[in-house]
């Protein structure tokens, strides 16, 4: 399931990876950066994002309920229906 932003879980990653490593001026090996404020920083976009994404999957779900003649749902459906979401293609944008 793709991001309200459009960013796959694997994007994101690698972006949060991005930001916490550097590379020195001959060394393609990237390096962990130390700096604190950054890694905070960086921590606290990705929970963000993270709870973004869970509340538009949540929400998703619910116009799915709504929009179906289902007046009540059990865990199996659910869960059911949660697998369906994740097994759909991913739509950019």
């Amino acid at each position: 399931m793709s991001s309200p932003s459009g960013y796959t879980p694997e994007e994101r990653a690698r972006e949060l990876i991005d930001g916490l490593t550097t590379t020195l001026h001959s060394s393609p090996t990237p390096i962990v950066l130390a700096n604190r404020d950054k890694a905070l920083a960086q921590t606290i976009l990705a929970i963000s994002a993270a709870e973004r994404d869970a509340i538009a999957a949540v929400a998703k779900m619910f116009d799915r309920l709504a929009s179906s003649s289902v007046k009540t749902i059990s865990t199996k459906k659910a869960a059911e229906l949660i697998h369906e979401m994740l097994d759909e293609p991913e739509i950019p944008g």
